[in-house]
């Protein structure tokens, strides 16, 4: 997950690292599920707008509503291009999240199942 913000917004312009009273008077675009209450990796403002979806969220970082953590994939041509900014915050530059195949013990995955979760390992290899 990276800290990201549109390249017009206001944060895009602060060189220096920034601390999370920097970030305190912009938005943070969060997604949530509605399930996790409480549940607050990444959110380091109280000015928080919530997503039900990527999609949108990404539309709203875009225009230059806030900033937000973004999954790197998601993000990593829009940096690359100069449409989103790479935020240096100093007590979270970044963070990654665990990702767990759960499956019944009585029911193994199948053909199909057994493909994806070669392509998730191969799209998601484990941190060295």
């Amino acid at each position: 997950m990276l800290p990201v913000v549109s390249a017009g917004h206001p944060l895009a312009a602060r060189a220096a690292k920034l601390a999370r009273a920097d970030l305190a008077e912009f938005v943070q675009l969060v997604l949530t599920d509605g399930v996790a209450d409480g549940w607050s990796r990444g959110v380091l403002g109280d000015r928080i707008w919530q997503f039900a979806d990527v999609h949108t969220r990404q539309i709203f970082l875009l225009g230059g509503f806030g900033w937000c953590n973004a999954p790197r994939h998601l993000v990593e041509s829009e940096i690359v291009e100069g449409s989103l900014v790479r935020l240096n915050i100093k007590e979270q530059p970044g963070f990654t999240l665990p990702l767990h195949l759960v499956h019944l013990q009585d029911a193994p995955p199948r053909r199909a199942a057994r493909f994806l979760i070669e392509q998730m390992r191969l799209q998601f290899p484990k941190p060295s």
